[in-house]
Parts: structure tokens; sequence; C-alpha cells
């Protein structure tokens, strides 16, 4: 922002940019690795007993960078609310935690062995401040890890189950029977999701795509949850979803419509690709 706050300072001091500024020819020096920053605001609900929680995923790709997480909770008087913060390793051990009852809670964990995901929980402290529960309240969470900028994982078995169909039959993996959903998980968010096909090919023939089905063309359509979109082009980038979240899944269908009429018999077969960019990035 364009003033200090009283959790975040005034900003980071970056003294190779004031050193570099004094030599010539400038850049002599590389400047040092810094981690990646995300920054999250929710909140939780009052305990209740069971304790309210949040999980972060986020993806380790540098293991010669420390993981630290910030917790604030800004409305904090007297002890209440108290979050904690427990860290996961992608083994599901327990590596790090905080549970104090300050307004500030502090995760500090040397670098990494292992890269893959790791999960840190926020929770509401049942019991939290000396009473049976702790109070809901808002919370501001800062991790800083080794991580790329954007990362996302795919749960799919490889293929759609379309089997053997005839010349002009429709046919999509909402329908009753078929219900094969491909998942995207993001990982490290938030992201922009985009979303690519090839031709379908024999090895030697091909079909065309486009939005009508005519001899040797196909429709090929995917489904974001909202609306079916049609490729209209091969190996072209289409949006999929926009502003996903940490740790949001985001659920693809796709439907083929097949052509009129093919001069192959062969089995056909198709390429999907899924794109993540960082918001407002368009992929090149």
């Amino acid at each position: 922002g364009p003033r200090s706050d009283i959790d975040w300072g005034a900003g980071r001091l970056d003294a190779y940019q004031a050193i570099k500024a004094a030599l010539e020819p400038a850049g002599v020096f590389p400047n040092i690795d810094l981690p990646q920053h995300q920054f999250f605001e929710d909140s939780l609900t009052e305990d209740g007993g069971g304790g309210d929680e949040d999980f972060y995923i986020f993806t380790i790709t540098d293991t010669t960078l420390p993981i630290a997480a910030t917790l604030i909770m800004p409305t904090w008087d007297s002890g209440q609310p108290d979050f904690d913060m427990q860290l996961r390793d992608n083994d599901d051990n327990l590596v790090a935690s905080s549970g104090t009852v300050s307004r500030q809670e502090t995760i500090r964990f040397a670098p990494p062995t292992d890269a893959g995901p790791y999960t840190l929980r926020v929770f509401a402290w049942p019991g939290g401040g000396g009473s049976s529960a702790s109070v809901a309240g808002p919370y501001l969470l800062d991790i800083s890890a080794g991580t790329a900028t954007v990362s996302i994982s795919i749960t799919t078995d490889g293929f759609t189950p379309f089997g053997s169909q005839e010349p002009g039959v429709s046919i999509d993996t909402t329908s009753t029977g078929t219900n094969d959903v491909q998942t995207v998980q993001v990982n490290t968010g938030p992201v922009d999701l985009y979303i690519r096909t090839t031709l379908f090919t024999d090895g030697e023939n091909t079909w065309a795509l486009g939005t009508t089905s005519d001899p040797d063309q196909v429709i090929w359509e995917f489904f974001d949850g909202t609306d079916w979109t049609t490729f209209t082009a091969a190996n072209t980038l289409f949006p999929l979803a926009t502003g996903v979240a940490q740790g949001t899944p985001v659920d693809v269908f796709f439907r083929l419509t097949m052509p009129t009429d093919t001069t192959s018999l062969k089995e056909h077969g198709v390429s999907v690709t899924i794109v993540a960019v960082e918001p407002g990035d368009p992929p090149e």
C-alpha cells in the first residue's frame, strides 16, 4: 500500500538495489534468491468444540529455502480469538507448529529435505484464551517458501471412456453410467487455468475440429461447471477458470459428437493439456 501498515511495516528493504544504483557498471553482483510469498485473508467461525479450520497446500520446488508462515489476528484482544497453525510435509508428518495465545503466530521450518506438497493448517483452538472456546474472527496469513509461482496437479486415469460410437452420436462424461471427471487441483495459487487439445488421430488419419459434425469432423467440447465450450482449433488455449484459489479443485468434463462419416474405422485419440498462469498473465 501507499503507507506503512501496523502489521506488515512500510515495505522490504532491497540492499542490492541500493548498492547496484551506486555501481558502474550496474549489475556487477547477482541479487539474492528470495522465496515466493503468498498472502491470504480469511476468517474462522466460533470453535463450538470441534474447531473450525482452513488448509493451505503449496508445493516445494526449491529445498534450499526455508518455509515461514505468519498468522495475524487483527481483532485479537486479551487472548481472543486464539488461532494456531500446524505444518505437515508430503508424508503427512507434523514438522512445525505454533500454539500461543498471542496476536501473531509464526512458524519457521528449516529448508525441507524433500520437494512436494506441504499443508498448512490454520485452526481455532478449542478452549483458547482460558475460555471454553475460541471466538470467531478474521485472520491474515503470509506463507513464504521455495515454491513455484503457480502449480497444479491433475487427477485423471488418462482416458475418457467413450468407447466405440456410431457416426453422428454425441456422448459426454457427465452422462449417467459414464460420469468420468478430470480434476485439476491448485497447489500453489491463485491461478488462471487454460485448456487446449490436439486433433483426433488414428496415427494416419485425423478428424478436424468444428462447430458442426461433418465427414471427418467432430464437435469436441469441455465443461467448466457452467457452460460447454467448443474446441474450434487444435493447440489453442481456451480459458477454463480464472482466479482459482490455492487448494481449490476444478472439475472438467468432456463431450464428443462423432463425425457424420469417416474414412477411418480405427481408434482415434486426442491429448488435452491444462496450463496454469498467474492471474491476469495470459500464457504465451
